[in-house]
């Protein structure tokens, strides 16, 4: 019976020792599951802070966008109002052709200056 007794010893010892390690093998897969759910829940942070810093920007860019449109807007106008303001200035053959007239009608140039005649010395 002492044998019996060994045995089952021997059985009981070798089915702790087979726990003992499954156990270990759990335990470091259940750390290796921990570190990959820190790992994912630190991924997803970051994740969802680009997207909050994408979101800021991109709202940034399109105030910015709407600004340069209406100052686009504005700029197109005032270029309209000065086309249509150019027609009426004068051009540099109207500018000539009013000199012309000016020059027939300047009273200096109508009459020649009379130069003093030279009486010959005697």
């Amino acid at each position: 019976m002492v044998r019996e007794e060994s045995k089952y010893n021997i059985i009981i010892h070798e089915l702790i020792r087979k726990n003992g390690e499954d156990t270990r093998r759990i335990r470091s897969l259940e750390q290796r599951l921990d570190m990959l759910e820190n790992r994912m829940n630190s991924l997803e942070s970051a994740g969802f802070d680009r997207s909050k810093k994408s979101g800021a920007k991109i709202s940034e860019m399109e105030a910015s966008l709407k600004g340069l449109y209406d100052e686009f807007s504005r700029l197109r106008n005032n270029m309209e109002k000065i086309n249509r303001q150019i027609v009426k200035f004068a051009r540099k053959s109207d500018i000539r052709e009013m000199e012309r007239m000016m020059d027939l009608l300047n009273p200096v140039k109508q009459y020649p200056e009379q130069r003093p005649v030279k009486q010959p010395v005697v």
